[in-house]
């Protein structure tokens, strides 16, 4: 699943019971760690260029997931 969710998180409603996130509603993980099974967050590290830099972080969450769920 992707979820884009802006400029505004608003991750609560959907993961915060998960315990996914930290106090300020944060990821705990990002990208290449499995925040849960299966679970990335790519895109919240601020960085120069960030669109290139999501689409990095968004290649190797998806070949980390792979590789998890056995095909890579």
């Amino acid at each position: 699943m992707i979820c884009a969710t802006g400029y505004n998180r608003k991750l609560e409603p959907l993961v915060g019971h998960l315990d996914v996130l930290d106090e300020r509603g944060m990821p705990r993980a990002l990208a290449q760690r499995a925040a849960a099974p299966g679970m990335r967050f790519v895109g919240y590290v601020p960085r120069p260029g960030g669109l290139g830099y999501m689409g990095k972080e968004a290649r190797r969450a998806a070949k980390a997931i792979a590789s998890e769920l056995g095909g890579g």
